[in-house]
């Protein structure tokens, strides 16, 4: 088998494990979506402080792991049902630890400067915002039954991108954002948003649920969700690395398979309290 194949091959089986993982957690209900994407906030978060570090936006980890876990284990134990007091108390315990975690990881990274500035407090508060907020409305969308045609919606969208995008030669695409992410063209980004409608239709009539209105999410959320992709490769570029992490081998770190997500999320529940 030659590299090329077996490389397509590793990122296939990535890709269907987390499928596979994200499904898993949606089918097994509230309490394993809350885990799962706990799981994934934590390495997120991870993943973000090294990335805004590495653009010298001087972030502190003791903020960015600390803010952000008190503000996912709050908000989405909030969301899931729980009383605000017992919340209040998880999230407490979980901010401390983080921020507990982030002082280790200061004290062993003794090259950074020790002190913080208000564009660091700025910066890791919003790494903070950035990853763990999106991640706990997830919750929330699951309670509302949103969560498989969200994932379906942005994983049709990426992969009909993909496959659009690459059918046409390079010199003939047109470039979506050649400074931000120069592999991403408007062929892609059409193909990825007729994908995604149409995946809306289909997940609309296969439950009896209103088609213009989940075709009109499905739109929302498609655009929506190339935006935060290109935010994050923003934040790559920046930093100037290809991916965030290698934790998903040929699929980067885990922002770069969930960075569609961390914008969409936010937009698919104001779309739910507006609209469904």
């Amino acid at each position: 088998m030659s590299a090329k194949f077996q490389k397509i091959g590793n990122r296939s089986l990535i890709g269907l494990g987390v499928v596979v993982a994200v499904g898993l957690g949606i089918e097994l209900g509230v309490w394993a979506v809350f885990g799962l994407f706990g799981l994934v906030a934590a390495i997120g978060l991870y993943e973000i402080r090294q990335l805004f570090a590495g653009s010298g936006r001087g972030v502190k980890a003791w903020l960015v792991y600390g803010a952000g876990g008190a503000l996912y284990a709050g908000g989405g134990l909030m969301l899931a049902g729980v009383p605000t007091v017992w919340a209040v108390g998880v999230a407490a315990v979980a901010g401390l630890l983080g921020l507990a975690l982030g002082c280790v990881q200061e004290r062993r990274n003794r090259k950074q400067p020790q002190g913080i500035t208000a564009a660091g407090c700025w910066w890791s508060l919003w790494a903070a915002v950035y990853v763990a907020l999106p991640l706990a409305l997830l919750v929330w969308l699951r309670r509302a039954d949103l969560l498989w045609p969200l994932f379906i919606i942005i994983w049709a969208s990426d992969v009909f991108a993909y496959v659009v995008g690459s059918s046409f030669r390079e010199e003939k695409r047109h470039k979506l954002a050649p400074r931000i992410s120069p592999a991403k063209s408007w062929e892609g980004a059409c193909g990825g948003f007729c994908a995604a409608i149409a995946a809306g239709v289909v997940w609309a009539v296969c439950n009896g649920l209103p088609v213009t209105l989940f075709a009109a999410f499905a739109a929302v959320v498609a655009v929506v969700g190339v935006l935060g992709d290109l935010l994050e490769s923003h934040y790559k570029r920046q930093a100037g690395i290809k991916d965030s992490g290698t934790l998903l081998g040929g699929h980067g770190g885990i922002l770069d398979r969930f960075d569609s997500i961390l914008l969409a999320a936010p937009a698919a529940v104001l779309l739910q309290i507006i609209c469904l």
